[in-house]
């Protein structure tokens, strides 16, 4: 199977950016949850405001349909 993603530029220029970089964005939201679900489990940072942020981390993913790579 193939997809082909095209662009008109220079009106499309942003979205062409984010289509390349989706997947390191995706990677980078990967290492923030392990990140910060290790300091939870350390016990390093404050608990209360990493829990709040690894909530809303995953319920954007969760609300945009982002799917875990790892």
């Amino acid at each position: 199977m193939k997809a082909t993603l095209e662009f008109d530029f220079p009106e499309d220029e942003y979205y062409h950016k984010a289509a390349l970089a989706g997947h390191d964005a995706l990677m980078l939201i990967d290492e923030l949850e392990t990140e910060i679900a290790n300091r939870i489990d350390e016990g390093n940072g404050c608990a209360e405001t990493l829990d709040k942020i690894w909530d809303y981390i995953i319920g954007q993913k969760e609300k945009r349909s982002l799917q875990d790579l790892i």
